[in-house]
């Protein structure tokens, strides 16, 4: 996409921009390596962050750490569940997608989905998977972010709360022999740095619940589309899983209009993701 100024907009000068061009969806590694070669002027912003890799490069170089800003991000990523059909959902006949869950009298897939909530350690996660905490922090106080209303404070989210003996117990009385969560798949939308969270969730479930969770990573156009071709398991639903979760703005890296050249990392908050 091609950005040029229109003249005297709103009777305000119009500098000394004469065309703005940007390009979205390019592979990060390739885009640092085009911006280091003086291709870009700026990366990291609209959420394409450069992968946490480079965000570690960047700020562990002296001389590299100038171009990198690392702002907060109104944004939250969680992991979700699919609750109209599967081990997770919350009726075993299953559920019209869009329906209340409330007031079903039973949920026999709540157990699960707490369960795999409090096997999700969130400080591992940020350190791990977030680069020490530089592109995500953890949420413990619901979907919607700090500083914004609705945010229920601090440590607030019982469900985000991480204790591995009660989630393993939790999880063996509802699942005793493992048979409900044979073939489970995480669905997500490729990157690295998407990958890199998923990846330690994964690593978590099967150290906590001794659940092996198979990663399915899918381009952002096709799973929008298979995603309104109907639910699918561990998908965003009702009562996700919580992981990780981006913060006010926070995993960018950042520049702004035309500052001094920079890379954009952009912090997430860290639920159990996402």
């Amino acid at each position: 996409m091609e950005f040029a100024p229109v003249p005297s907009w709103w009777g305000g000068s119009n500098g000394t921009m004469t065309k703005v061009k940007v390009q979205i969806g390019v592979d990060q590694s390739a885009a640092i390596k085009k911006f280091e070669a003086g291709g870009y002027s700026l990366v990291g912003m609209a959420n394409n962050p450069p992968s946490p890799d480079e965000i570690l490069r960047y700020r562990s170089d002296p001389s590299r750490s100038r171009l990198l800003t690392i702002y907060p991000s109104a944004r939250t990523t969680w992991l979700g569940f699919n609750l109209v059909k599967g081990p997770f959902a919350a009726s075993r006949a299953g559920i019209t997608p869009g329906r209340p869950t409330s007031g079903l009298r039973s949920d026999p897939g709540r157990d699960g989905r707490e369960a795999f909530s409090r096997a999700i350690d969130r400080d591992q996660l940020v350190d791990v998977a977030c680069v020490k905490g530089a592109t995500c922090s953890k949420a413990t106080g619901g979907y919607i972010a700090k500083g914004l209303k609705g945010y229920l404070g601090d440590n607030a989210d019982p469900t985000a709360k991480f204790d591995a003996a009660a989630a393993r117990a939790q999880y063996q009385k509802w699942d005793p022999d493992g048979s409900r969560v044979q073939g489970l798949r995480l669905r997500y939308n490729t990157s690295v740095t998407n990958t890199q969270l998923f990846s330690n969730v994964q690593s978590q479930l099967r150290s906590n619940l001794n659940v092996a969770v198979e990663l399915d990573a899918h381009v952002l156009t096709e799973a929008v589309e298979q995603r309104h071709q109907g639910p699918r398991p561990l998908g965003r639903q009702k009562r996700p899983l919580r992981a990780v979760r981006r913060r006010p703005r926070r995993v960018a890296a950042h520049h702004g209009r035309r500052v001094p050249r920079g890379v954009e990392a952009q912090r997430d908050q860290a639920h159990v993701i996402a």
